[in-house]
């Protein structure tokens, strides 16, 4: 469990860690932490703010917030997804990128109060939520919550389409999923008050898959601390003393101190960087080797699934298929290009591709005879003054068979 910074912290439960006396006396820990461009720096912490400091071989070195991608605990464990340890039964989403697992107490038209774990409760306006899952929902129905954000999010930036300016429930009627498009009225113990049609309907939850809510009021929160038990929360590091990180939570405004032994990974958001799976592509060309075409994918693999390369995850990222160029329009905005490239995990081991990164038109990183099950290549190019880059998946040795490739968390550095 972990100390309050204030009485009213909202997450001590979701914290499973040793006691108070044991954390005052917990030495600081190894950090591995990432910079944007993907080098990575292992040290003893040595202090938090204003900049990351790390004790290494070499004496201290300091970090920029700025420049810092991710910070992992060297002994960190794997998280589970989503979290079950306390056999909650809804996943909240918040609009800060916030993911807690708990249960509706209370509500009315304008909120409701959440309960986490072991009893600690907070206020959630409707406004501060994107979606809450049910855990227990059948996998048709929790496919189907995942199809439909996925589809949301398909097109950053774009207009949103008729049915994505309005709240959805996902409702399971039998072995059917139905997809209610209308307005959530209430979030109540029970069940949820929904306008369908013009009429007002009772939804027990366990009818539900889940709700997506039309328009949360986004904001953006410079840290989002992963944690072991597959609990996300966002916010601003502030500090920290012996063992503890203090964390300034962006939606629910509190301060508190999580123990290092609770966390996964610590992701940054940069000013300077942008992911590429962002922005749109100013042209996508692909020649068939046969007659078949393939669009790319946006932060999914080609059959709608988790990027993988290598054994790693990867949230965001673009999948291709041979022979395929994604072209983007920079302007020369930006100094450096990195990302995780490599076939596919879900090929098993097959397909061979060569793999390259254009800008205006010269080479500037290219692999060949890339093969499935081959560890991922780490790209980071330098493109200074570039105005149009171009990523480049074409065939090679085993003609388009099986060629499906990413590059996992493309981004761009300012």
């Amino acid at each position: 469990m972990f100390q309050q910074a204030s009485r009213s912290a909202v997450l001590v439960a979701l914290l499973f860690a040793a006691g108070i006396a044991a954390i005052a006396h917990a030495r600081q820990p190894t950090l591995e932490v990432m910079r944007l461009d993907g080098q990575t720096e292992v040290g003893s912490l040595v202090r938090l703010v204003p900049e990351v400091s790390l004790e290494v071989a070499g004496g201290v070195i300091s970090l920029p917030w700025s420049e810092i991608l991710a910070i992992r605990p060297s002994d960190a464990n794997p998280s589970s997804q989503p979290s079950t340890a306390n056999q909650q039964p809804l996943q909240a989403t918040l609009a800060d990128g916030s993911v807690l697992a708990g249960e509706v107490t209370t509500g009315d038209q304008y909120g409701f109060s959440f309960r986490f774990g072991e009893g600690e409760e907070c206020r959630l306006e409707l406004s501060q939520v994107c979606v809450i899952r049910v855990l227990a929902a059948s996998a048709a129905a929790e496919q189907k919550v995942s199809e439909l954000l996925r589809l949301r999010n398909d097109q950053p930036g774009a207009e949103p389409a008729e049915d994505h300016v309005t709240d959805v429930a996902v409702v399971a009627r039998g072995s059917e999923v139905l997809v209610l498009n209308g307005r959530i009225l209430e979030v109540q113990p029970q069940q949820v008050a929904f306008e369908w049609k013009g009429t007002q309907r009772p939804i027990p939850w366990n009818r539900l898959g889940g709700l997506i809510f039309a328009r949360p009021e986004l904001r953006r929160a410079p840290c989002i601390v992963r944690l072991n038990t597959g609990d996300a929360i966002a916010g601003q590091v502030v500090g920290g003393a012996s063992g503890v990180l203090r964390l300034r939570m962006a939606v629910l405004e509190r301060e508190l101190d999580i123990p290092w032994a609770s966390v996964e990974r610590v992701d940054c958001r940069s000013e300077r960087l942008v992911v590429l799976s962002d922005l749109q592509p100013a042209r996508y060309e692909f020649e068939p080797f046969f007659d078949k075409n393939w669009n790319y994918a946006v932060d999914r693999t080609l059959t709608g699934r988790q990027i993988r390369l290598g054994g790693r995850a990867f949230a965001r990222g673009l999948s291709m298929h041979s022979r395929a160029r994604l072209v983007y329009q920079l302007d020369g905005q930006f100094e450096r290009f990195a990302a995780t490239a490599g076939i596919l995990d879900e090929m098993g081991g097959r397909g061979c591709v060569a793999l390259r990164v254009r800008g205006d038109g010269r080479v500037l990183w290219s692999a060949t005879a890339v093969r499935g099950g081959d560890p991922p290549r780490d790209v980071s190019v330098d493109i200074a003054g570039v105005r149009e880059l171009s990523l480049e998946v074409d065939y090679d040795a085993d003609l388009d068979l099986s060629d499906q490739a990413a590059w996992g968390f493309a981004r761009l550095i300012r």
